[in-house]
């Protein structure tokens, strides 16, 4: 060991006393080491200035159509690359994009085919095909240039479909809703359908549960359920089944009191307050659309009585040939105590159903 140490010393005092020895020592020290660190350097984050690396973008999409709007996915894919300097975007056309990429000039092209929002839109069909965007590169050109246009283009393929997530993802968006929103209609529609039926027949049922009265003006339980209508379908539906009632009348089945019907019973004595249910029940869906109020929806009732009696009054007093003060006696003083009891009775039960868990959810309205 010490004969090692005395080699080494001697040589070391040699190479310092040859400066041609010395100086070729210290460059075999220095030059691998510049060499890593130029090295390094040019590798060190590659991507960060890639400004200059030309690449060809060529956008032939035609675009497409949903919903009666037109749009074009290729289109907004240019606009977002426009604003972003990753690479040297050059949006040219396909022959230019073909020959900048044979003779050197791009070092890599990306081509927007012509169905490419077609395609896209292919969600909304049963046959759904993938969206492509074709990527070409000049491997010849330039190893590395290859290597970060390959790169460029995954980060081209994120950004598009990042783009496409916020372009396309929305028109997904709005046909996913607008199929869910036309099911949710269709369905809706039918059930409007089917209450306005169910309360048409049972204002038809509760119409024959009728007490006679002096002056030929029955007591009926029709005001009950042209109430009930309007409590619980608000003012559009109770509107309509009761119109419903009112023409299955007129038609000729015998939905009216003492299963009358007929134009006969519409312009008859009492025909006026048979024509003036259908504004009753809109009137108290009106209300009971913008409270929940049990003192307003009664008062509600009190007010659409108005149109009813005065309606009945007039049409009772054209067709008898009476006065109105005549017509008031019989066809509306009688009846108000006896109305005010059906609407305390209709705003207690109505209410209770359109707070009542099961009727909640079957039965309801939109509020205005």
């Amino acid at each position: 060991m010490k004969n090692v140490l005395k080699i080494y010393k001697r040589d070391i005092k040699e190479i310092f006393k040859n400066k041609v020895a010395l100086a070729m020592a210290i460059a075999l020290i220095i030059l691998p080491c510049l060499y890593a660190w130029f090295n390094i350097k040019a590798a060190w984050a590659p991507y960060e200035s890639t400004g200059g690396i030309q690449v060809g973008v060529v956008n032939e999409d035609k675009g497409g159509s949903f919903n009666g709007k037109e749009f074009n996915a290729g289109e907004q894919i240019i606009d977002s690359m426009k604003k972003n300097d990753a690479l040297g975007w050059n949006f040219i056309s396909k022959e230019e994009a073909e020959e900048g990429l044979e003779n050197g000039k791009y070092y890599a092209t990306l081509l927007i085919p012509e169905d490419f929002t077609e395609k896209l839109l292919s969600i909304t069909t049963d046959n759904i095909e993938k969206p492509k965007i074709i990527y070409s590169v000049n491997q010849k050109l330039n190893g590395v240039a290859a290597i970060i246009t390959n790169t460029g283009a995954s980060t081209i393929k994120t950004q598009v479909g990042n783009q496409v997530v916020e372009t396309v993802d929305g028109i997904i968006f709005k046909i996913v809703n607008n199929l869910k929103l036309r099911r949710i209609v269709m369905k809706r529609k039918t059930l409007d359908i089917v209450y306005c039926g169910i309360f048409a027949t049972i204002t038809a049922i509760l119409a024959q549960i009728s007490i006679p009265l002096p002056g030929g003006v029955p007591l009926t339980l029709q005001t009950f359920a042209v109430s009930l209508a309007g409590i619980l379908l608000g003012s559009k539906k109770g509107f309509i089944s009761i119109l419903v009632y009112v023409l299955m009348g007129a038609i000729g089945l015998p939905v009216f009191s003492g299963f009358s019907a007929g134009i006969g019973a519409i312009v008859g004595p009492t025909g006026g307050f048979i024509l003036s249910f259908p504004i009753m029940s809109f009137i108290i869906g009106l209300i009971c659309e913008r409270t929940d109020n049990k003192i307003l929806i009664f008062l509600a009732m009190i007010l659409a009585s108005i149109p009813n009696y005065l309606l009945g009054a007039i049409q009772f007093s054209l067709v008898t040939s009476s006065n109105m003060y005549n017509a008031f006696l019989v066809c509306v003083l009688p009846f108000i105590l006896v109305g005010v009891i059906k609407a305390v009775l209709a705003t207690i039960i109505g209410s209770m159903l359109r707070n009542h868990k099961s009727i909640r959810g079957i039965i309801s309205y939109d509020k205005a």
